[in-house]
């Protein structure tokens, strides 16, 4: 996400996720899916938490400032989209000569595939994708 963080030392984009306020109109949770929209290439399985917060969506306008209260799952899914952002995978440049594999998985909410390389003796993500 821009910086690096250590044991010690998380970094300042990081903890400004962590530190995400709870939204209180949709127009907020809005904002705050479409940042994880922006990240969503290295947050691997990141749609089942916000399909939850995207159901809270349904009928909303694009400027609605109406009044929101998020109660039990939609908090805790709030909070793992805000803690696997935080986390966001590293993603790796591709090398010509590695052995590639493409992971695949499907639900009855949503589709996500990564596509990762083995390399050092260890596999390697190159990305993600998903869609609900």
């Amino acid at each position: 996400m821009g910086s690096s963080q250590t044991p010690t030392n998380v970094s300042a984009k990081v903890q400004a996720t962590l530190d995400y306020p709870l939204p209180n109109t949709y127009q907020e949770l809005r904002r705050f899916l479409a940042m994880l929209n922006f990240y969503s290439r290295f947050l691997p399985r990141y749609v089942a938490a916000q399909s939850i917060l995207h159901d809270y969506m349904r009928g909303s306008k694009k400027a609605d400032h109406r009044s929101l209260c998020l109660k039990g799952t939609a908090r805790t899914a709030l909070s793992r989209c805000k803690e696997s952002l935080a986390n966001a995978t590293l993603l790796y440049h591709p090398s010509p000569n590695c052995t590639l594999a493409l992971m695949v998985d499907v639900s009855d909410i949503a589709i996500g595939a990564g596509l990762q390389q083995w390399k050092n003796k260890a596999w390697q993500p190159l990305g993600f994708s998903q869609r609900n």
